[in-house]
Parts: C-alpha cells; structure tokens; sequence
C-alpha cells in the first residue's frame, strides 16, 4: 500500500500540470486569441474562396525544332489556340508573348505524318494552368537534309554606254555552300544574284555585297548570302586581218585575224607583227605569231594559217 502510494502521489502533479496547459491555451486571453482565429480564417476564405478566378483563350506561334539531319518542308498549322486558367489578375495581365508553344520533332524521321501537342509543350508563366489545347493534331512533312557548293552566276541587265561592252565578269567566292531539302539541293547547278545594272558603264567596276537567291524557302545560305561581282568593260571589240610575211628567207607568208578594241587594231601594221614558221606533229610547216607587247592581254588571235 505504501508504494502505491507513492506511484498515486507522483501521477496527481502530472495531471495538474496537463490541466494548467489546457487553461492557458484555451482559457486565458481568450478575446485575442478568438480575434487572431478570426484574422486568419479570413485570410485564407480570402485567398482561397473568394480569389475570383479566371480564364482565356490566346493565340501562340507555334515553333518546331528538327534535328541536324531533316528540314520541316510544310505544316498546315502555324499557330496554335489554348484556353488557361488561373487568378483572375494573372489573366488579365496575360499576353501571347508571355507563352512558348515548343514542338519537338528532333526525334522524328523523315516523312509525313501527324504529330500530337502535349502539355509539355507548353511554357506557361507561374500560377496560370493549360486547360485545352487547340489543334492537338500538327499533320508536318519532314525531309532529309543536304549541303552542296553551288556556283555563283551574276543576273545582269542594262548595256555598258554605247561603243562598250562586258569584256568579262567574275564573282569572289565563285562558290556558296546551301542546305536544304535533298530533293532540291540535288537540282541545283548554279546560283543566280540580284540584278547588277550596267547601264551607261564605260569602266571596270565591282558591285559590293550583291544577295545570292534562293528559289526555296526551306533552303538556307550557311557561308556567304552576298558576293563581289568584278566587271571588265572596254571598247566593243572589232575584227581586223593582217598579211604578215615570215622572217628569213622562207618568204612565206601567214594571214592573221586579231580582235580587240578598235582604238589598238586601227594603229597596227602588219610589220608591227611578227610571224615565225614552226613544225607540228606531222612535220608540216605551221605558223607562229608573236604580239607586241602593246598587244598582249588586249587582243584575241581569232585566226592564224598560211597563205598558199
């Protein structure tokens, strides 16, 4: 009886304490504490109750990404409509460009086909949640890649000033790298530029930075898009014939048709001219003509042969 005594005596303090605990939480400034419950129950009716929610549907650009390997020759769908919903001041605030609609096709082999737009697709600001997604459905044709070096060749209209003419032209690169569809990029042989007019030019000249164009949109310039084009303009050229009499004793002699700018031809005579007798592979006598140096570059030898 003693002991259990004692255990009886240890247990009545505890439950005193128990009790004093439950007064003070519950009990004492029980005014405050109801005006505190109070607060918070509104805070949260607040937030979570009477928050007016809201919702819209926009209008997203959609964006595809291929891989290295394909090109997206069509899709039907360009933008795509959503609906979203949230707290009614987020959607107000919303605009199209606060959204990213991102569909992956990097994964997807060559051809045609449909592919679906998930919610993953979907980049949405904090708070604002997709609910429908219009077209699900994107019909893509997809097809592979190829890189080629193409040939440049200047367009040109307009003529050089009268008594003038395009001796010639270069472009610098004379070649350009393309990527686009293999069924494209196989057909091409040549690149054509811009117009570069000639009209009324007497002078060399180079036109700067000219655009190379492409026929297809889904073909693309990784190198140059633009080149130098270089003209040589002179004089129109005319045709003259020479007699010219061999050196020597030989007494030969050869008739020679020169072309070049007439300012040069009509101030040659045949003795400014040297014709010179060699042997071809047969053996048989052949002509050599050898130009002043006044000549050289300037003229064009259109015709060389002995006189019988």
């Amino acid at each position: 009886m003693f002991v259990g005594s004692e255990k009886y005596g240890e247990r009545k303090p505890q439950g005193l304490f128990i009790k004093h605990i439950i007064r003070k939480i519950f009990l004492e400034d029980w005014a405050m504490k109801l005006i505190a419950l109070a607060i918070t129950l509104g805070l949260w009716l607040g937030v979570t109750v009477f928050t007016k929610q809201g919702s819209a549907r926009l209008t997203i650009p959609l964006n595809i990404r291929t891989s290295d390997n394909s090109i997206l020759i069509n899709s039907a769908v360009k933008d795509v409509t959503i609906r979203v919903s949230g707290e009614d001041q987020k959607i107000r605030d919303l605009s199209a460009s606060d959204i990213r609609i991102l569909l992956d096709l990097s994964d997807v082999e060559p051809g045609e086909k449909t592919v679906t737009i998930t919610a993953q697709s979907v980049s949405l600001p904090s708070g604002v949640r997709l609910e429908d997604i219009q077209p699900k459905g994107i019909p893509v044709k997809l097809e592979a890649a190829e890189q080629k070096d193409v040939l440049v060749q200047p367009e040109i209209i307009g003529s050089p000033a009268k008594g003038f003419e395009v001796y010639s032209q270069s472009v610098t690169p004379q070649r350009v790298r393309v990527r686009g569809p293999v069924s494209y990029v196989r057909t091409l042989d040549m690149l054509p530029t811009e117009r570069v007019d000639i009209s009324g030019k007497s002078d060399d000249f180079v036109a700067n930075q000219v655009r190379v164009k492409l026929s297809n949109e889904n073909a693309a310039l990784l190198d140059y898009s633009v080149v130098d084009i270089s003209f040589h303009i002179g004089e129109r050229r005319i045709a003259k014939t020479f007699v010219v009499g061999a050196g020597g004793s030989s007494g030969k002699k050869g008739s020679v048709t020169l072309y070049g700018p007439p300012t040069l031809l009509n101030g040659v005579k045949p003795e400014n001219l040297k014709l010179e007798i060699g042997k071809d592979e047969t053996g048989s006598d052949t002509p050599i003509l050898v130009l002043p140096d006044s000549l050289k570059g300037n003229v064009e030898v259109r015709s060389l042969k002995l006189r019988p």
